[in-house]
C-alpha cells in the first residue's frame, strides 16, 4: 500500500504543471465524443477552439471507426489529452487487423 501511495505522489509531481491531463483506456463509443469536445473549451483562443475540437473528435472517432470489432477485449484502445502551457497533446491508439497493418506499412513506403 505504501508503495502505491509513493507512486501516486510521484505521478502527481509529474503532472503538477498540467492544465488538462486525461487518459482513457476501455470501451469506446460515440457517446463520449461530445464530452471530449467540451474539453476544448478550456482557456484557448477562440480561433484555436474549432481546430482543437476537430482534432479531438477525429482522434477519438478513428478509434471507433478503425479499431477491430471482433476483439472481445478492446482494452488495446487508448485516448489521451494533456495540456502543459503552451502545448496541447492529443493522441489515440487502437488495435488493427494484420491486413490493415500490412496495407499501412506498404503506404508508409511512399511518405517523404
Amino acid at each position: 500500500m505504501l508503495k502505491d501511495l509513493k507512486l501516486i505522489g510521484l505521478l502527481r509531481k509529474c503532472f503538477v504543471e498540467d492544465r488538462i491531463c486525461m487518459f482513457y483506456r476501455g470501451n469506446f463509443d460515440d457517446t463520449f465524443t461530445d464530452k471530449l469536445i467540451s474539453l476544448a473549451d478550456y482557456e484557448v483562443e477562440k480561433k484555436a477552439k474549432k481546430r482543437i475540437s476537430f482534432l479531438i473528435s477525429e482522434s477519438f472517432q478513428n478509434i471507433i471507426r478503425h479499431g477491430i470489432d471482433q476483439l472481445s477485449d478492446r482494452n488495446g484502445n487508448l485516448f489521451g489529452i494533456r495540456a502543459v502551457s503552451p502545448f496541447l497533446d492529443i493522441f489515440s491508439s487502437n488495435l488493427i487487423s494484420d491486413i490493415t497493418g500490412k496495407v499501412l506499412a506498404f503506404c508508409n513506403k511512399f511518405t517523404f
